[in-house]
């Protein structure tokens, strides 16, 4: 349900009620943000001791670059490992979307696909191979990438970037972070999230307090922001000043 706020009273009198919504479920999540990363750490370590079928003490679980910001996960965080190594973990999110990399060390305990080969030198192995991301044209660096500069590619994975990007969907609304002639094959270092708000600039905020009830408001950016990015924006007419989570071009949610 949309709220419209054409009367002026009423807009202030329900702004006051959304700041104060804001504010107290802001005090809750900042308590969940800042545990957030030794969660997801804890999830990882407990998803590689089940995958490798080792002790718990066998298994390290490198934390998060201190740099990356990580959003609370409001699903439990699933786990993969995408490329030809077994120190690398990714962590993926659906709410928000987003992926993080980690880092694994098994103590004792070998799986890698050359060991497994080494163990077996009468078979003969087909030639390993690797989907991965190449650009179709040349691509100047702050570009936001879109599925049409994309395409997938199988290579040869002997000689291939252990942090290649594998799907399309992963680089979409990215910003490249340098310039790429076409056919470059796509780096997660390549890419950054990509600016979506700006300074000064006027934000659309969605805010939800209770499930099927919704109110929209207009509020100016105090800051720029990256797509996943919690930002503050200000209320022009009450001065008050909120936080949001940067959802797409000069759109945020409310916190």
């Amino acid at each position: 349900m949309q709220m419209l706020c054409p009367n002026r009273r009423f807009h202030s009198s329900l702004q006051r009620m959304l700041q104060g919504l804001a504010l107290a479920l802001w005090a809750g999540f900042a308590g969940l943000s800042w545990a957030s990363s030794s969660e997801l750490t804890s999830q990882a370590h407990q998803w590689a001791t089940q995958q490798y079928g080792v002790k718990p003490q066998q298994v390290r679980v490198a934390p998060p670059d201190e740099r990356i910001n990580i959003q609370p996960c409001t699903t439990r965080w699933q786990f993969d490992q995408p490329f030809n190594n077994d120190t690398t973990v990714r962590a993926r999110c659906s709410q928000p979307n987003r992926q993080v990399f980690l880092r694994v060390e098994v103590a004792g305990h070998n799986t890698s696909a050359q060991a497994t080969r080494a163990d077996t030198p009468s078979e003969k192995q087909p030639a390993a191979t690797r989907t991965v991301v190449v650009t179709n044209t040349v691509l100047a660096r702050g570009t936001r990438l879109q599925a049409e500069h994309l395409s997938l590619q199988t290579v040869p994975a002997q000689g291939q970037n252990a942090m290649a990007v594998m799907q399309i969907e992963d680089a979409v609304d990215a910003e490249l972070t340098r310039n790429l002639p076409a056919g470059s094959v796509l780096r997660l270092q390549d890419l950054r999230p990509a600016l979506m708000v700006r300074k000064g600039h006027w934000v659309h905020l969605n805010w939800e307090p209770t499930k099927g009830f919704q109110i929209a408001v207009k509020l100016e950016a105090l800051q720029d922001g990256r797509m996943g990015e919690t930002i503050r924006l200000i209320n022009r007419e009450s001065g008050k000043v909120l936080n949001a989570m940067v959802t797409g071009p000069n759109t945020a949610q409310g916190l």
